[in-house]
């Protein structure tokens, strides 16, 4: 069959290009072949060209936009994207061994050291260093045995403290699985008593309980009436309402008389018991407190041995609703007790 070249239905010239089309056929001796410069170019084509037989091979010269796959999939842009992709790999990879070691980390004894806190300028000249102390002290060192200090003790005095909670009878199950827990990771190995505060009597049942929780020796106070009660200058009236106002806001426990008195003892009065004036240390443990892991050092003798004031091993963002005029109230005291008062100056006073 002679060749026909078809123009397109636009009317368009030749491209420079020309598309091929064609078919044969083994058994019949027949090919057809046409010509196009536009991919919807229609001619009539034999029957037999349509039904795909095996032994008759086609073959499909040009695809519209083929040219423009291949310039996309040159192999410079194809080993491109493979670099690429290999760069994203290295990066996983590198990001979840960062975070391997991570985890592997928090399990190391390492890394439960004390981050080097600023010490003060004359901390070296009095030979304080917490981090070198719990170094040298943190395999119990200073653990006492059945009550009786160990001979190590005798050059270097044990600090004068005590374990201390505030709180109630209807408190005894809480209490007692801080006991327990306490005594268990720590003061079966040292022996400091403990001391309990209650704004009424201890029941007998509270004390037996407490007493089989510990070796060491316990003591039951209660708190005083006037640090447990409202002073005389106390307009009970605006109180009141200002306890109802707490709770119409939502604060926790705002709205609880005992919960303010708790507070306002913790905040100064536990220190002016008489029982207390022969213990330069506390440790204040709350009910319901837990102790997962085991402290190998006495804390009290860390304290007193460098020269630390006060500790803690973590605080909860406390409501500031329930205290509005703490932060201003406490810098007005701050600068009135002040030694750099003039009147204090001549008076003599020293803030407390």
């Amino acid at each position: 069959m002679p060749e026909r070249n078809f123009r397109s239905f636009s009317g368009r010239s030749f491209l420079s290009y020309t598309p091929i089309r064609s078919a044969s056929s083994g058994s019949s001796k027949w090919s057809f072949r046409s010509a196009s410069t536009d991919s919807t170019a229609s001619w009539p084509t034999p029957p037999k060209a349509l039904k795909g037989n095996s032994s008759c091979p086609s073959r499909i010269s040009f695809v519209p936009g083929f040219a423009s796959v291949r310039q996309l999939t040159s192999p410079k842009r194809i080993a491109l994207v493979l670099a690429g992709i290999a760069f994203l790999l290295v990066l996983l990879i590198s990001a979840h061994t960062d975070q391997s070691s991570a985890i592997a980390d928090v399990h190391s004894l390492g890394a439960f050291r004390p981050t080097r806190a600023h010490l003060p300028e004359d901390a070296h000249k009095k030979g304080s260093d917490p981090i070198q102390w719990l170094e040298q002290n943190s395999n119990n060192k200073y653990a006492v045995s059945k009550g009786l200090h160990a001979p190590s003790l005798d050059w270097n005095r044990r600090p004068k403290a005590a374990l201390i909670s505030l709180v109630r009878n209807s408190e005894l199950d809480g209490i007692m699985q801080s006991m327990r827990q306490l005594e268990f990771r720590w003061n079966r190995k040292y022996q400091y008593p403990w001391v309990f505060f209650n704004g009424e009597p201890f029941t007998e049942e509270f004390k037996a309980a407490t007493r089989k929780l510990t070796s060491a020796k316990c003591y039951y106070e209660v708190v005083p009436k006037e640090h447990w009660s409202l002073p005389d200058w106390i307009d009970e009236g605006r109180f009141m309402n200002s306890l109802e106002y707490l709770g119409t806001i939502g604060v926790g426990k705002g709205w609880l008389v005992s919960y303010h008195h708790m507070c306002r003892w913790n905040s100064g009065f536990f220190y002016k018991h008489p029982f207390l004036r022969n213990y330069d240390f506390y440790w204040r443990v709350e009910p319901d407190v837990h102790y997962f892991c085991d402290i190998d050092y006495d804390v009290f003798r860390f304290m007193r041995d460098n020269n630390l004031k006060y500790g803690f091993n973590m605080n909860i963002l406390d409501d500031a609703r329930s205290f509005p005029s703490l932060y201003r109230t406490a810098r007005i005291s701050t600068r009135i007790e002040s030694p750099e008062n003039p009147e204090n100056r001549r008076q003599g006073k020293v803030a407390s």
